[in-house]
């Protein structure tokens, strides 16, 4: 039964997962270019997919080669998380400044899932160790890290439909959405530049 206590938190450490602040702020830069409520979750959801392929991959490397590296190695590649997250910042700013926001009517799925990608380099680490030392059993690790995933997915979609709350359609539409993108822009270059001096 403590085996598979953890098993049965996986989804709902997942879900809790996607509303750590530089997935909050790397996802805020996609939801204003959303036109529709559906394309938000689908963002948001392919976000947790990027992130979930990641995991899954790297956990089936640690499992199949035993590869046991230092958690500090995978802190260190939070280092792509702050860049990015700065290159995020600044491209939504320029874009907004030179108003091309406007004219984007697609998904930006591939986007997302590229996002997702590069947050779950740094997040991983930690929680494959943490699943390799309560779990012995390979299958118990490939579902704790399948459920996990599908919880970060799910959390995502819903923390991209909150997100878009703000700026839904109404009075003053185009002045709300204008201050988003830039405090949410702002805010995930200020938060990428405080990962970076974490590492000088």
């Amino acid at each position: 039964m403590e085996e598979t206590f953890p098993l049965l938190f996986a989804a709902v450490i997942g879900f809790g997962h996607a509303f750590e602040a530089d997935h909050i702020l790397a996802v805020s830069t996609l939801v204003s270019k959303s036109k529709s409520n559906q394309q938000v979750l689908s963002n948001g959801f392919i976000w947790g997919l990027g992130h979930t392929s990641t995991i899954f991959i790297m956990g089936l490397l640690f499992l199949i080669f035993q590869v046991h590296v230092l958690k500090e190695y995978f802190d260190f590649l939070e280092i792509f998380v702050g860049i990015m997250l700065i290159l995020l910042g600044v491209y939504r700013l320029w874009a907004s400044y030179k108003r091309e926001a406007k004219a984007v009517t697609h998904s930006h799925d591939r986007e997302a899932y590229g996002i997702g990608l590069v947050h779950g380099l740094a997040g991983s680490g930690g929680l494959i160790l943490l699943v390799m030392a309560d779990l012995e059993s390979k299958w118990e690790m490939i579902a704790y890290l399948s459920l996990f995933g599908i919880g970060s997915a799910l959390g995502m979609a819903v923390a991209a439909i909150l997100l878009r709350l703000p700026i839904l359609k109404g009075s003053f539409f185009e002045q709300r959405k204008r201050i988003f993108v830039w405090i949410a822009s702002i805010l995930c270059v200020g938060y990428g530049v405080h990962i970076l001096l974490r590492f000088i």
